[in-house]
């Protein structure tokens, strides 16, 4: 008894009949899983397997054998049933139909009809075929990276279908039953089963097919990454979602016995993620130009705006491909980003509309065509088109949530979603295919509410010296390495507002490069919740957020990001607040700057480290036309609506021994017994058996010199190219070590206008076997602020000392 695999085919929304062998999709896409197969049960009959009609009573547990057959197999009839049908047909006799009575054992059944005639009727070729039509059928199937189940990764649902109704004689399709609770089902996406007849009589033949959405779309937590452009663990690097089913049929939906199983876990797939072809194929397709415009007034605005009929246009280029009106084709796609569990769990509605996920395949013939679900309440896209444009392709889309979806989005505060389109070349084969999904836009929607400038804000910078807010620039000039507290005192009027259920949702805090007219790039952000905070007195949330960054310091506002109520400074119904950002002025060169889809102007130099794409701010911030921004974005609920409000503080970065006020500066190591330069020909050394003296100098060859209390100095030390902001390890002239290289904190003196920064590297606790880079930084606390760098570049290799002693060598 086998259930037979004939074939999978896997077909797409652009490729309708390639029947590829194996899936080859992208994210978002809809493709249809086609399977045949077909049941058979029979054995066939032998000399080692003889058949006998009307076997003696001693072959047999009967004592009444006249309508028994026999077979020496043994397991045969061991899942046969009463009322089952056998075609017998043992070569030289010919061909019998009989229904089975009565199961004697599992070598011999009793059959309805005529007696046989001749006891002991002996045959040798042959076969018995169980020809019991099947009725019952359960299906399963999933999209997973590795292993074999059928869970959902959205709800942790059983991924089941079933159908009681199946005959292999009825050719017209039958839809499927969905099993379970519906958030793990797409609504438009069913399977189906039809009959491919008998055949050599006896092989009950089916064709099963399923469309499907390679998903998840995006599962819980994965915003911040996504953002990023960092792919889920399960499309990484040579990793991918693998379509895997399960088919099982019987006699009836509802009998485990004779239960068959075809199991397909192992076909590979090659499904991707956004911006690449296929998985991790490199594509050549980009998206150059994003506009977003409100219908009502037709403004130019930089993400989807609720309650609002917004048009989206994007501009695709290939610099290899010529699109071809009437033959380019596309898919522009939309989904929101849930963040808490009730949004895609137990909530009684599909997985479709829980994302409010809408698509539609569109032709480049500058057409305007509907929406999928234009008109019904979870429309999102209302009209689209796309069209060729010089030798660019030009997607545009209406967008306009209605009723139901609208509803859907404002469930929680994160009211985020993003869109996308998916390109290919027509004219490629199957196996050239470059199938790519390029993600559009990820945002938040945006909502203006009757009070707009709710919150007043200031931002303070708070340099290393420094903790209180008193004490902070407005306008700060940073040097790499600084670290830096963006200090933002915060307040909300509530008077006449009592009633509003006014509660902030979260605080966003980012770095990022702003352009006239590129897209802004994310340097750094960080969001805070806190709408867990509950509201005191029906007027101010009692906040109270702290998380540590991963600086290796001690003091809090350079180490932890903070939001709480400033009770002491409230005045009346106005309540205070204070935010606290630590970051530090990025320097790493050799770190990649992630979630970038395109190049933009001026970032990308070839003759740079990951091409200019990097964590070094200074020289983005000074690539002309791009300007550094800190920004800080409340979430905000306000009668039941989340809308957000935005503050943004400009600041200017500098390189390394930028303040020409001060020259003549160096970091020079000794031995802490003959205090002599540790030097090897012109390289700088840090001892490996023993503690090494760092000194600072910092020489003031302009301007008043100030006295040696009105001078911090700090002394940074980082492994070469590894440390960066999770590693670096500093000594202070203001605080206590933490977690550091260094044996003592900094010391600091002044003769004349040379001023000096002294600590010891504690050779027990800097890793062996390493190159380091050692910073200095000088502060004037009353005066023109002074950022010295001298850079002990990279560890070159090993030396000893002739004793064994290692020393660590510096160039």
């Amino acid at each position: 008894m086998a259930l037979n695999l004939v074939k999978s085919v896997y077909n797409n929304e652009f490729r309708t009949s390639q029947n590829l062998a194996f899936l080859a999709s992208c994210i978002g896409q809809k493709i249809t899983v086609t399977t045949e197969f077909f049941h058979e049960d029979i054995t066939i009959i032998t000399t080692d397997n003889k058949f006998i009609f009307y076997p003696t009573q001693g072959q047999v547990n009967s004592l009444d054998t006249n309508r028994v057959i026999y077979i020496e197999d043994s397991s045969y009839f061991l899942n046969t049933q009463v009322g089952d049908t056998l075609d017998i047909t043992p070569f030289g006799f010919g061909s019998t139909i009989r229904t089975v009575t009565d199961v004697i054992d599992g070598n011999a059944v009793r059959v309805d009809g005529a007696v046989f005639p001749t006891p002991d009727d002996t045959y040798t070729s042959g076969y018995i075929a169980n020809i019991t039509p099947l009725t019952g059928l359960r299906f399963a199937h999933n999209f997973l990276q590795s292993g074999y189940n059928f869970i959902n990764q959205v709800d942790g649902q059983y991924q089941g279908y079933q159908i009681g109704t199946i005959s292999a004689l009825n050719t017209s399709p039958q839809i499927l039953e969905k099993l379970g609770l519906k958030t793990w089902q797409f609504s438009n996406a069913n399977t189906y089963i039809e009959g491919t007849g008998f055949t050599l009589s006896n092989q009950q033949g089916f064709e099963l097919t399923s469309t499907v959405i390679v998903s998840p779309l995006f599962l819980i937590g994965e915003y911040d990454n996504l953002l990023l452009g960092i792919k889920p663990s399960y499309f990484d690097a040579n990793k991918c979602l693998n379509y895997i089913q399960k088919i099982e049929v019987g006699k009836s939906l509802n009998n485990p016995n004779g239960l068959i199983e075809l199991l397909q876990p192992t076909n590979q797939s090659n499904t991707g993620w956004f911006n690449e072809v296929y998985n991790g194929g490199v594509t050549k397709y980009s998206i150059s130009s994003l506009v977003i415009k409100r219908l009502s007034d037709n403004v130019i605005v930089d993400q989807l705006q609720l309650n609002e009929r917004m048009e989206v246009v994007i501009t695709i280029t290939n610099p290899t491909l010529p699109f071809s009106v009437g033959n380019s084709k596309c898919i522009f796609g939309f989904n929101i980003l849930p963040d808490n569990e009730s949004q895609v769990t137990n909530n009684g509605r599909t997985q479709d509309i829980n994302y409010c996920f809408d698509s539609k395949l569109i032709t480049a013939n500058n057409i305007y065509v509907n929406g999928d679900l234009f008109g019904n309440p979870h429309q999102i896209i209302e009209q689209l088109k796309a069209e060729k444009v010089g030798s660019n392709l030009v997607v545009t889309a209406i967008i306009e949530p209605l009723s139901s979806s609208l509803a859907i989005i404002k469930e929680t505060a994160e009211r985020r979603y993003n869109f996308w389109v998916i390109v290919e070349n027509h004219a490629l084969t199957n196996a050239l295919c470059d199938t790519t999904n390029l993600l559009a836009q990820v945002s938040y929607f945006n909502e203006v509410l009757t009070t707009i400038d709710l919150i007043d804000a200031e931002t303070k910078f708070v340099q290393h010296a420094y903790s209180d807010f008193v004490d902070g620039v407005d306008v700060l000039e940073s040097f790499p390495v600084d670290d830096i507290s963006a200090q933002t005192n915060f307040s909300i009027d509530f008077t006449g507002r009592e009633l509003e259920g006014i509660a902030i949702q979260s605080v966003k805090n980012t770095i990022k490069l702003t352009h006239a007219t590129e897209s802004d790039i994310i340097l750094e952000t960080f969001t805070a919740n806190t709408s867990t905070f509950a509201i005191v007195g029906n007027q101010a949330q009692n906040i109270d957020f702290t998380q540590d960054r991963v600086f290796k310091v001690n003091e809090s506002d350079k180490k932890t990001i903070s939001i709480s109520r400033d009770f002491a400074n409230d005045l009346g119904n106005v309540r205070q607040y204070k935010a606290v950002f630590p970051f530090m002025n990025r320097w790493e060169y050799w770190v990649k700057l992630l979630g970038l889809t395109a190049s933009p102007t001026g970032i990308f130099d070839n003759t740079k480290p990951n091409n200019g794409i990097n964590q070094y701010w200074e020289r983005l911030s000074n690539v002309s036309g791009w300007d550094v921004v800190f920004e800080t974005e409340f979430e905000i609920l306000q009668n039941g609506e989340l809308f957000s409000q935005t503050f943004q503080k400009p600041f200017t970065l500098f390189n390394y021994e930028a303040n020409t006020e001060w020259t003549n500066n160096s970091i020079k190591t000794y031995d802490v017994a003959t205090n002599t330069e540790l030097l090897f020909n012109t390289n700088k050394l840090i001892q490996g058996y023993t503690d090494t003296k760092v000194i600072a100098t910092f020489t003031k060859t302009t301007g008043m010199l100030p006295v040696i209390s009105d001078v911090a100095i700090v002394i940074w030390i980082e492994t070469f190219e590894k440390g960066g902001i999770s590693d670096i390890r500093r000594a202070s002239s203001e605080y206590a070590n933490f977690q550091t290289f260094f044996k003592t904190t900094v010391s600091k003196s002044n003769i004349g206008n040379v001023y000096k920064g002294e600590c010891l590297i504690d050779f027990t606790k800097i890793p062996n076997n390493q190159k380091f880079t050692i910073y200095a930084r000088l502060y004037e606390k009353n005066g023109a602020v002074v950022d010295t760098f001298y850079i002990i570049n990279e560890l070159n290799e090993i030396f000893t000392d002739g004793l064994g002693n290692q020393i660590i060598y510096l160039q």
